[in-house]
């Protein structure tokens, strides 16, 4: 994959955004929108694909790992923000569950290296977008016990710039893993 932000690092500005995000929810009874932070809202969402064969959905040496290590599931899902004066981007996550933290570990070490394989994202017209030819280069990765998470974003309209893309992602993975 490509430039993980350092073990889950992430940049002021997505930083800034869970602390809102965590303060929101201690004040609220209402879930508060990881997006706002980012100036952006989800416009639209895939419906979470989870199977059981993880490594069917991968390729190059990330599939190779998962389907040495213990596996157990991974839910794949598209979603698109936008700040609704016409940029927006879609975002690939995928939530990999493995037996044991050590195999979850490896995974994400061979995952964050660019030009190791990749999680196939779901086809954009599941999210009722064109498909999207994701790049690796605007990446987060992060470990959440024995789950990885992964998310890519690359611009649809407009020009979001790499800062936004690469904040995205770092809002991505702390998104709850939807029920698929």
């Amino acid at each position: 994959m490509a430039m993980a932000t350092g073990g889950g690092l992430l940049t002021a500005g997505a930083l800034a955004t869970v602390v809102v995000v965590g303060a929101g929810m201690a004040s609220s009874s209402e879930p508060a929108d990881p997006w706002a932070g980012l100036g952006l809202r989800q416009s639209a969402a895939a419906a979470p694909q989870t199977g059981r064969d993880c490594a069917a959905v991968m390729f190059g040496e990330v599939r190779q790992v998962a389907a040495d290590r213990e596996c157990r599931s991974i839910t794949r899902t598209l979603l698109v923000v936008s700040d609704g004066r016409g940029t927006s981007a879609a975002v690939a996550v995928s939530w990999v569950e493995f037996g044991q933290r050590r195999d979850a570990r490896e995974f994400r070490r061979v995952e964050d290296v660019h030009g190791t394989g990749d999680i196939t994202p779901l086809p954009g017209a599941a999210a009722g977008i064109r498909d999207v030819a994701f790049s690796a280069l605007h990446y987060t990765s992060a470990l959440n016990a024995s789950t990885v998470i992964v998310a890519e974003a690359e611009p649809l309209e407009g020009a979001p710039g790499d800062d936004l893309l690469r904040e995205i992602t770092g809002v991505a993975v702390l998104l709850d893993r939807p029920a698929g």
